[in-house]
């Protein structure tokens, strides 16, 4: 094994990591406000929506790192999941009814018909992706959906990728990347909500965490992390024709994590709030748009009006993160693995 000091703290600039994913995200999310001012420059903002890309290498670092960590075995399968699922559904449920009650019926006058129902429903039980004209109530929780599937694969897999045999370790490694192609299966409009579309950006994550828990020598660290990259642009440029985004994206938070130990504090506050600023930032974005925005402002007034949203929106996910995330952070701590 790779002679490594376990004591160095590498994980920690994620904080400033998770911040930044969220920040492309958002900015993503207002490039329609800026098209009429910088119509040149629209294709650079749609950039910050491979945010999420730099979230999923992010979690294929922390998720086998804490289970790791955490002794987790095939007995803590089903606390494993209630852990996952009381971290992240309750500040997502109330994440709906805010956009749904702010939005939907204070902004655009709507009604809670049939359609709206149904679309909020199908949101709380994850049910979009399996059917043909099945919506979001907003778009990003798509990702949310990744996330879960992601645990499953997780707990099934991890045991086999922390085995004291090499081989396994390696072929549970591969295996993420070799069942890649099954996207193919899902092209079309719900390609990207299945897991197999992502597991060669979790996989550069994976290689990251058996590297420094010594699991990974460092010709397989190399090896996992070409691979890893090869298996990126083949799945994303060549058999899904979805550009360089996402590669570059995944390379960027791949190195960020590497070489960044420690990253500034305003911008670890941000990560600490960043499921949170996810979450809850398109609200903030649609008020602005029905309240404040006009396409005559001028060029000036719309980027302090800009920046003053992303304070508002970042202070709103410090609200929504201390009323319900926070709580449920703690609550996962009360289930404890079995030894």
């Amino acid at each position: 094994m790779v002679n490594l000091n376990n004591s160095i703290n590498h994980l920690g600039g994620l904080q400033s990591l998770r911040g930044i994913a969220a920040w492309m995200v958002c900015v993503y999310h207002c490039a329609f406000l800026l098209n009429a001012h910088f119509p040149n420059n629209y294709d650079y903002l749609t950039w910050g929506q491979e945010g999420v890309s730099v979230f999923f290498v992010i979690s294929g670092v922390v998720m086998p790192w804490s289970m790791f960590q955490g002794q987790y075995g095939y007995r803590n399968v089903f606390r494993f999941v209630a852990k996952r699922w009381v971290r992240l559904y309750p500040p997502f449920v109330l994440s709906i009814f805010l956009f749904v009650g702010v939005i939907w019926l204070l902004i655009e006058g709507q009604s809670l018909n049939g359609e709206m129902l149904q679309r909020i429903g199908n949101s709380l039980t994850f049910a979009v992706p399996f059917l043909n004209d099945g919506k979001w109530v907003i778009d990003v929780y798509w990702t949310l959906f990744i996330e879960f599937q992601f645990y499953i694969y997780l707990a099934i897999m991890l045991p086999l990728m922390v085995s004291k045999y090499r081989l396994i370790r390696n072929l549970a490694f591969y295996f993420g990347l070799g069942i890649m192609p099954l996207s193919l299966l899902f092209n079309g409009i719900h390609v990207k909500e299945t897991l197999f579309f992502h597991l060669p950006i979790f996989s550069l994550g994976f290689a990251l965490f058996m590297y420094w828990k010594m699991l990974f020598t460092r010709v397989e660290f190399l090896f996992a992390v070409v691979f890893s990259l090869v298996a990126i642009y083949v799945g994303v440029e060549k058999l899904h024709g979805l550009g360089y985004h996402i590669l570059t994206a995944s390379v960027f938070a791949f190195l960020f994590i590497f070489l960044v130990k420690k990253g500034p504090k305003w911008l670890d506050f941000v990560g600490e709030v960043s499921y949170s600023f996810y979450l809850s930032h398109l609200m903030f974005v649609f008020l602005y748009y029905h309240l404040v925005y006009s396409p005559e402002m001028n060029v000036y007034v719309l980027l302090l009006s800009l920046a003053l949203l992303q304070m508002t929106a970042i202070l709103g996910a410090w609200s929504l993160y201390w009323l319900i995330e926070k709580p449920a952070l703690d609550w996962t701590k009360k289930i404890k693995y079995k030894r």
